[in-house]
């Protein structure tokens, strides 16, 4: 997956964006760009603040991702952010002929959208409430894991390989993953809580199911704080019956594969 990555189109024309700016002024091209007797080739003492800033942004932003899609995509954001200042501060026709080749970009070369295997189906609201049900002629209990989420969600999409990894490595008879787009199925969303609007911190949620019900949400599935399910599973086993699946339920979600905030 990280190869498929690093050599897609979508990262290596947003990593050459990225360092489009620094490479131009510190070779030749400033020159037959700019100029030397406006522009000297090599970057300004602004520029380097610039930069610096960058490098302190990213740092902050990187201890708090565990996805290295998500991380990809966070440095890219804020360095051809940080290209964008720097072009406006060399010359505005330089900073316009930027913005149509990031453009050209976004359009040519969206971002990967994981489509490999999984044991995780896309389900509607109604195969939702008919996959959770508890079957009488089933014997013991039943577990499922169940990922809300939004199409439009950049999170989401960051979580959907490692869901998907969960779901090849835990599912069983007794323990089954599943997924809904709440965006698309609103009443569902509704109905067990979960807030589908564009700034809501809700999206993507893992809800644990058990016989029909709720056993467990985790909201707002991102990035990092998965120590603080570690730090609470010992209770949560302590008020709840344990089931093999169950056990098997709460060692996947506490994976660091998938690593979610609690609200």
């Amino acid at each position: 997956m990280l190869s498929q990555l690093v050599f897609s189109r979508w990262f290596i024309l947003n990593a050459i964006l990225s360092v489009m700016h620094p490479i131009i002024r510190s070779t030749p091209l400033n020159d037959k760009l700019f100029g030397d007797n406006v522009h000297s080739r090599g970057l300004s003492y602004r520029e380097l603040e610039i930069l610096t800033f960058l490098g302190v942004v990213i740092t902050m932003k990187a201890r708090r991702i565990a996805n290295s899609m998500e991380l990809y995509s966070t440095v890219f954001k804020f360095c051809i952010l940080a290209n964008c200042v720097m072009f406006f501060l060399l010359d505005g026709k330089a900073l316009m002929i930027y913005l149509l080749l990031w453009f050209f970009v976004y359009i040519t070369a969206p971002e990967l959208v994981y489509s490999g295997p999984e044991k995780a189906p896309l389900v509607d609201h109604v195969e939702l409430l008919r996959l959770i049900a508890k079957d009488e002629a089933s014997v013991g209990d039943a577990y499922h894991v169940v990922e809300f989420l939004c199409t439009w969600s950049p999170p989401c999409q960051f979580l959907a390989p490692e869901f998907a990894t969960l779901s090849l490595r835990y599912a069983t008879n007794g323990l089954g993953f599943a997924k809904i787009d709440a965006g698309r199925y609103p009443k569902a969303a509704k109905d067990f809580g979960i807030d589908t609007h564009a700034n809501s911190k809700q999206v993507p949620s893992i809800i644990l199911f058990k016989n029909g019900k709720e056993v467990r949400i985790f909201g707002k599935c991102t990035s990092k704080v998965y120590q603080k399910w570690n730090l609470q599973s010992p209770r949560l086993r302590e008020q709840t019956v344990c089931a093999s699946s169950y056990n098997i339920a709460v060692a996947a979600i506490e994976t660091p594969h998938v690593t979610c905030a609690v609200n």
